[in-house]
């Protein structure tokens, strides 16, 4: 049974008062515990569509299943991370990432408490009472993440959270959310731009034709985890998967 599923979800917005097909047709499900990426080319509708999951748009027709259950009330059903960390200058690192606690109106002091438990696995340890402006920006992300995880869904939709990070912390980023993710077993739908990190994070790949976006290509990652090691002894293989899905996403 998928964990999450959406059935031809077909989306139009209005643009200069015309109307635009934004996604066409769009299938997909990830089951329990996996790990799929989604790239495509810019404005294709990645964005849109992880906000139609998440709920703040409604598709013109087609389903979203989450757990089986067809449903257009969503927000708040999935856990959702924008592409910028969006940390609240004024706050502290703490009180930046009980915020989806605080909205959903749980406990201010467990929150807390169950977010000092976690920033050490999430390099925050000693950063509590930080500002955003004093953490680097790999650190941010660190805390946007934590924020996310506090939600409290088991499904995470992260819309490019390692695309402005230069590629060394990119790629210390892509590890520790690997280890975060075999940690915590959730389920996460990743858009990315890059090729190279979509193949290495996930159990599959989906690629988003231009607009309107449908889905083109579904690639099986037939890699073994940890992935580091074995694609530096084995470039060609990765090479291949990225020349497939590079020509898919050419057309």
């Amino acid at each position: 049974m998928p964990k999450l599923e959406i059935e031809r979800i077909t989306y139009t917005y209005r643009e200069a008062g015309k109307p635009v097909l934004a996604l066409q047709d769009v299938s997909l499900a990830l089951a329990d515990g996996e790990f799929v990426t989604l790239i495509g080319p810019s404005g294709s509708g990645k964005s849109t569509l992880l906000e139609m999951i998440v709920g703040l748009l409604q598709p013109d027709s087609g389903l979203i299943r989450i757990n089986n259950e067809p449903t257009t009330k969503r927000l708040g059903r999935v856990a959702y991370m924008p592409q910028q960390d969006a940390l609240l200058p004024w706050r502290t690192i703490l009180e930046n990432v009980v915020l989806a606690p605080e909205v959903q109106r749980k406990n201010r002091r467990q929150a807390k408490a169950h977010a000092r438990e976690l920033m050490p696995l999430f390099g925050l340890n000693g950063f509590e009472n930080a500002f955003p402006a004093q953490l680097s920006g790999g650190m941010r992300q660190r805390a946007a993440f934590l924020r996310t995880f506090l939600a409290g869904q088991d499904i995470l939709l992260l819309d490019e959270p390692f695309g402005a990070l230069d590629a060394l912390t990119r790629r210390e980023l892509q590890d520790w959310l690997l280890g975060i993710w075999q940690h915590f077993q959730y389920t996460i739908l990743f858009v990315t731009h890059d090729v190279e990190e979509s193949i290495y994070l996930a159990d599959r790949v989906l690629v988003l034709s231009q607009r309107p976006g449908r889905i083109v290509q579904e690639l099986t990652v037939p890699l073994p985890r940890p992935r580091q090691e074995w694609i530096a002894n084995h470039p060609t293989d990765m090479i291949a998967l990225e020349t497939q899905l590079l020509a898919a996403l050419r057309g």
